[in-house]
């Protein structure tokens, strides 16, 4: 893959890449695990998909690892000579810096003892662990220039920086950490080396498909255009900010109010929807397929109608990537359902990725987070207590005398909140 920014310290290269890290061709893939090695969310877990269970056995040799350690282990199926597991999810009184700077400095000192030259790094801890972007970027980028310039080695150190949710793009990573090695190190990024492209056949399509196919490719070019507007008045946000006056700010800042207002117009004139349901996302755990399958017959009845269309991860067809498929749906869904229980708790999937995405979704009034409580658990202080949950009084399904009735309830209060939801929009 195209490394987004590449820059020379001292002999050796730090590159940032907008990408896949389990793509990398590096001696060592860094992954970002808790304690107990589950390998069980995020980049861990995608590592984990690409090298196979075959690693499991070997991490399983490891356990229990200490908050801000690494611990080597081979790479399985993958490329790589080395997994290099830094801990940041784990008992101890450690602060998010600080676990990020020993990991990366461990890191590098593991490579070198080693006597390998290439390393490839998430945003260690960024996923799961929950330390900022920010942080992140900061404490990395300040270890790594310093360890860097004071190696005789040459070595080769990428940085692989992708959002599975499709929340942040190229530019919100690249630019901040070429801002920030700029003006605290004075690094200067190497430009891009060009690549030939080959001229394409022409594929247009005739007859009627060729008008939707024009208004397509118009739509995108004024979003390419109004995205680089964006990135320019951005840009001179960051770099000019305490400079500029205030007046200037303003404009600034409505010009870019109405740059997204006419990406959501034209990207309004090319949508277009199947039907008029409302997708429904349906997140739990296994061990309760049995009462998940007894709510989707309810269910059936609003999808007869057309109110809704109801998902879930046992519709991923054969062959199908089943982490991806999970977070289209995910980020698609005008409505998603949590079905609660102690399982759905304890799981770090459910808990940990689908929860926590859903509930920033519904933050940002992107989506509609409905909690059904099958089976009783303690509530209080979990993130989505402040909901309003079903059945009624949110009563768990299993203690109704007559389950019928209780997922009879949670459909009425479904077809009510979509309902508002849809008069809403």
């Amino acid at each position: 893959m195209q490394k987004s920014r590449t820059y020379q310290v001292g002999g050796s290269t730090l590159s940032l890449v907008f990408g896949d890290i389990t793509n990398s061709d590096a001696d060592v893939l860094v992954s970002s695990d808790d304690s107990d090695l589950t390998m069980g969310g995020g980049v861990s877990a995608a590592i984990l998909r690409a090298a196979g269970q075959s690693l499991l056995l070997e991490v399983a040799k490891k356990i229990p690892a200490k908050l801000g350690e690494v611990v080597v282990t081979g790479a399985g199926s993958l490329q790589a000579k080395h997994i290099f597991h830094a801990i940041t999810i784990g008992d101890g009184q450690m602060a998010d810096s600080e676990i990020v700077v020993r990991s990366t400095r461990r890191a590098i000192e593991l490579l070198k003892a080693l006597n390998l030259s290439s390393i490839a790094f998430p945003a260690i801890g960024a996923g799961v662990a929950g330390i900022s972007y920010e942080d992140v970027a900061v404490s990395m980028a300040d270890v790594l220039v310093e360890e860097l310039r004071a190696t005789p080695e040459r070595l080769s150190v990428t940085i692989y920086l992708f959002d599975r949710f499709g929340r942040m793009q190229p530019i919100d990573y690249v630019q901040f950490f070429e801002e920030f090695a700029i003006r605290t190190r004075g690094l200067t990024a190497q430009p891009p080396r060009q690549e030939r492209v080959e001229p394409a056949v022409s594929t247009q399509p005739r007859g009627p498909k060729a008008k939707a196919s024009s208004a397509r490719g118009e739509a995108l070019a004024t979003l390419t255009e109004l995205d680089r507007e964006r990135q320019v008045l951005e840009r001179r946000l960051a770099q000019y900010g305490d400079a500029l006056l205030s007046l200037d700010i303003r404009k600034i800042n409505a010009r870019l109010k109405e740059i997204q207002g006419e990406r959501v117009k034209t990207l309004s004139t090319v949508s277009s929807y199947p039907s008029k349901s409302v997708s429904v996302f349906v997140s739990y755990s296994h061990v309760d397929e049995l009462l998940r399958k007894e709510l989707g017959k309810h269910l059936s009845v609003l999808e007869h109608q057309g109110i809704i269309s109801t998902w879930h991860d046992r519709m991923i067809g054969a062959g199908m990537e089943w982490e991806g498929a999970i977070d289209a749906q995910l980020n698609e869904a005008r409505v998603i359902i949590l079905l609660i229980s102690a399982d759905f708790i304890q799981s770090k999937y459910c808990y940990d990725i689908e929860m926590k995405r859903a509930l920033e979704r519904h933050d940002h009034r992107e989506a509609l987070v409905i909690p059904v409580i099958l089976r009783a658990v303690a509530l209080k202080g979990t993130p989505f207590s402040k909901l309003q949950a079903l059945p009624r009084d949110a009563k768990p399904v299993v203690t109704w005398t007559d389950r019928d009735s209780a997922f009879v309830d949670i459909t009425d209060g479904l077809r009510n909140a979509i309902q508002d939801l849809v008069g809403r929009s």
